[in-house]
């Protein structure tokens, strides 16, 4: 009796040894980076030893990092349930990938209490917390936009799903203007004029920060930081300026960004001789992952966005939209509906006739865009949508496309005007004095341009009126 006791022990032990033995070895290859491999390992453990919390954690673990978050996620919450705290990290991921953010929230403050005050965890998950708060806040502030198209592309060749007209500038990734070797696109935004940049270059910390350079006679000026308010810690990047040249656009991972990089607006302020605090632009434009490049076409009334999300690592989807005159929120209570018009899964489709020179959205337009349009002394237009010739339409709408070119070059040569009175080197102040003189020629061009076309407008419209 007592050898066949002996040899039961004996062979307990040796399993435990050899599951021990095999733990180690999924353990090995999980630090290794070998996933799969550790799975296989984990796995048929697991389907020996059913009850065990720890090697469902090490199973969810692998199953993670390969990406198979829907069946990582039922094992992490079983096995936080049985005090693996741990667990939690990893909950707080999936579910702030699938926009759970509440849950997210609960999940992070589970691990941050079991912390001590010292661990060196405590401000990354305080941070996490943070993040998964302001997530709630966007989600409750769904802007409730109308896709005309998405694409797929290479991350690396995005900017051909960018059709910009000329007057609204030019994009160019910076490796290909200038050599660098970088893991990542770096934007340069050229204004229509060409006489300005603004682009994302490294900066002290080997970050990307927001840089900006103006066109000389003889070349392009040394480039400097576009401003201490706007580039941070982290990578700035795809910067996209407005006509009005106060209005900028750009990608930043910091200011509290939501994911990877998020999309921020601020304006210059001519008062204080720089930028406002950057404005987080919310969802669904920003999500969880990368989203970046938001550019829009004011005649045309379209714009466009970048974003990785749920998408391959070498893949991005460019989404064309119709932009809201004014920001019009998801009115509908069911928070489930929110998620999916916050990742873009639901949205209302804009009908859109492509040739068309200004582009008319059926179900989008909701109100008309406010003028005032003296046709004769007895009839003032209010709306454009008041215009009885098409011709006449046609025509006041370049009006408003001058009219916004020529706000555009007085902010600029009210700057050169600027820089000239200031300037105490002698060669500067001929080069400027010249710039301006052109810059005045233009402002004169403009005003005639713009005399022409409300004349031309006036007499298509009474042609059509008598």
């Amino acid at each position: 009796m007592k050898r066949i006791i002996f040899i039961l022990l004996f062979f307990c032990g040796l399993c435990v040894d050899l599951m021990s033995q095999t733990r180690r070895d999924g353990e090995l290859l999980f630090n290794e980076g070998r996933y799969e491999e550790a799975y296989d390992v984990y796995e048929k453990l697991q389907s020996r030893y059913p009850k065990d919390n720890l090697l469902k954690y090490q199973v969810g673990r692998c199953l993670y990092e390969m990406g198979r978050y829907d069946e990582a996620l039922p094992l992490f919450e079983k096995v936080a349930e049985k005090d693996i705290v741990r667990a939690n990290v990893y909950l707080y991921d999936i579910y702030f990938s699938q926009y759970r953010f509440s849950e997210a929230e609960i999940a992070i403050s589970k691990y941050l209490s079991s912390l001590g005050e010292v661990d060196e965890e405590v401000e990354e998950c305080i941070y996490k917390e943070a993040k998964a708060k302001l997530a709630m806040k966007m989600l409750d502030r769904v802007e409730d936009i109308a896709i005309i198209d998405s694409v797929k592309v290479d991350k690396w060749h995005f900017l051909s799903a960018y059709n910009l007209s000329r007057d609204l500038g030019k994009l160019a990734l910076y490796s290909k203007v200038y050599e660098d070797s970088t893991l990542q696109p770096q934007l340069i935004y050229y204004t229509g004029r060409e006489d300005k940049m603004i682009f994302s270059n490294k900066g002290k910390n080997a970050d990307l920060n927001l840089k900006v350079s103006y066109r000389l006679v003889d070349g392009w000026s040394e480039a400097s930081n576009l401003s201490s308010v706007l580039n941070t810690d982290y990578d700035e990047n795809f910067p996209f300026e407005l006509s009005d040249g106060v209005t900028l656009y750009f990608a930043s991972k910091g200011h509290n960004s939501l994911g990877g990089y998020d999309i921020f607006l601020t304006r210059y302020n001519g008062t204080i001789n720089d930028y406002s605090n950057p404005i987080n632009i919310g969802m669904p434009f920003n999500s969880p992952a990368n989203d970046y490049l938001y550019v829009l076409d004011e005649i045309s009334n379209i714009g466009w966005f970048a974003t990785d999300r749920f998408q391959h690592p070498d893949t991005v989807v460019i989404y064309e939209f119709v932009p809201n005159k004014e920001k019009l929120l998801i009115q509908i209570d069911d928070v489930e509906y929110k998620r999916l018009a916050a990742q873009l899964k639901v949205y209302r489709k804009a009908h859109l006739k492509k040739d068309d020179a200004v582009k008319k959205v059926d179900d989008v337009e909701k109100t008309d865009l406010g003028i005032n349009f003296l046709v004769n002394d007895g009839i003032v237009y209010t709306h454009m949508s008041q215009f009885r010739s098409e011709e006449a339409k046609s025509l006041y709408l370049k009006v408003q496309e001058t009219e916004k070119r020529l706000l555009t070059l007085l902010r600029l040569l009210e700057g050169k005007r600027r820089e000239f009175f200031f300037s105490d080197v002698e060669e500067d102040k001929n080069i400027l004095r010249a710039e301006v003189v052109d810059l005045e020629l233009d402002e004169h061009r403009y005003k005639e341009l713009i005399e022409e076309y409300v004349y031309q407008t006036r007499c298509e419209e009474l042609k059509v009126i008598h």
